[in-house]
């Protein structure tokens, strides 16, 4: 991470082959994610954030938790690069003289932050991309277009659900900037609620709705269907709904380790 941007002389798909074939099997990958997160925010860097997204989208879900959502469970507290992001981006420093490129791709690694189900990493991950964009409302579409463009097998709805939260969260706390409030809800609305079929997920149909109530009460002649942004919304239901006993089969605690934290955890019941 010391090394100028120009310094490597080997293509990026090289030293990620060599990274997956010697370091991660070593034990050493926590080093390896930490470096890229201590350069994410450095422009034009070959392994600066965009580079990360595209390695960890690359990676299905199941994979991706294995390594990625792990090490940041394990990084909370250590006071590594995942630590000192949180804590700055959470600061009362001040920001304004860093450049929207540097701030959207300290924003974009930051919404990695969002895929661990480690709650304190995730609150505060959210609350400093509020801190981050509250002042950079045209930085949240491209934000958003970046995570939406990933296919079902590489997508998460844990991350989607956060980003969506801090649309809301930056909606309500800039009271001036009314062009970009403007442009995210239109955005929104396009994405979300216009096909009149909205993702199935509560917290984000919620934290989504929110941005454009805010904005109609701001913005007269608002281009959007006010009764496509209510409930009830045509969700189609599952087909199959598993009964208690074929998910008893299948998860109840006789299972190995793991599966009893799932069946707990949903039905509440022993």
């Amino acid at each position: 991470m010391w090394r100028k941007p120009d310094a490597f002389q080997k293509s990026k798909k090289q030293i990620i082959n060599i990274i997956n074939r010697n370091i991660f099997p070593s034990g050493r990958g926590d080093d390896v994610f930490n470096a890229f997160l201590s350069i994410s925010s450095v422009a034009n860097h070959p392994f600066n954030a965009e580079f990360l997204h595209k390695h960890l989208s690359r990676m299905p879900l199941p994979r991706r938790d294995a390594q990625w959502s792990v090490f940041l469970h394990n990084q909370n507290g250590q006071h590594n690069a995942v630590d000192r992001m949180l804590k700055w981006a959470w600061s009362e420093y001040d920001k304004s003289s860093i450049s929207d490129e540097q701030i959207f791709l300290a924003s974009v690694s930051m919404a990695w932050f969002l895929s661990t189900p480690n709650r304190e990493v995730r609150d505060r991950a959210t609350k400093g991309l509020i801190n981050l964009l509250e002042n950079r409302m045209h930085l949240i579409c491209d934000l958003l277009e970046k995570f939406h463009g990933l296919k079902n097998k590489f997508s998460d709805p844990y991350i989607m659900e956060r980003l969506y939260a801090v649309a809301y969260g930056c909606t309500l706390r800039n009271h001036d900037d009314i062009d970009g409030l403007k442009k995210l809800s239109e955005w929104i609305y396009s994405k979300i609620f216009k096909r009149g079929n909205p993702p199935v997920h509560v917290l984000l149909r919620d934290y989504a709705r929110g941005v454009i109530e805010v904005a109609i009460k701001k913005i007269p002649g608002l281009c959007v269907n006010i009764e496509r942004i209510n409930p009830p919304y045509r969700s189609r239901w599952p087909k199959n709904i598993p009964t208690t006993e074929e998910l008893k089969k299948k998860y109840y605690p006789e299972k190995p380790d793991g599966f009893s934290n799932i069946w707990f955890s949903v039905m509440g019941v022993s």
